[in-house]
């Protein structure tokens, strides 16, 4: 990821997370990352949204209002990141953003929107 990012959440997702790895299974990694308002505000600012890197691990980072977009429809995909197990040694004011982020979950959880989304998926 861009030096620019800031990861303040970092987690272990799929198989791994909920013990069904076998020795073949890839280890699959959500983030959220918070850019800097000075790079946001800037001219040539373009919004992504999600990053992803393919390899022996798969990572997904998602910026955080693209995250929280996603969060208050319920996607599944998001929803997993609020539970699973913290796997980024990040630095304690990171940690503690990850730790707050984590405490929305009861202000974005709807089963009616979640069951919809599952519908959709």
């Amino acid at each position: 990821m861009d030096n620019e990012k800031k990861v303040i959440l970092k987690v272990l997702v799929g198989s791994h997370a909920h013990g069904l790895a076998d020795e073949t299974s890839d280890k699959d990694y959500r983030a959220v990352y918070v850019l800097p308002t000075s790079k946001i505000l800037s001219l040539n600012y373009k919004y992504k949204g999600n990053d992803w890197v393919e390899g022996d691990e798969d990572n997904t980072a998602y910026e955080i209002e693209h995250f929280l977009n996603l969060a208050i429809r319920c996607n599944p995909s998001i929803l997993e990141v609020f539970k699973a197990p913290i796997v980024e040694p990040l630095n304690a004011d990171e940690l503690t953003d990850g730790v707050l982020l984590r405490q929305l979950f009861p202000y974005v959880w709807n089963p009616n929107d979640a069951f919809n989304a599952f519908l959709r998926y």
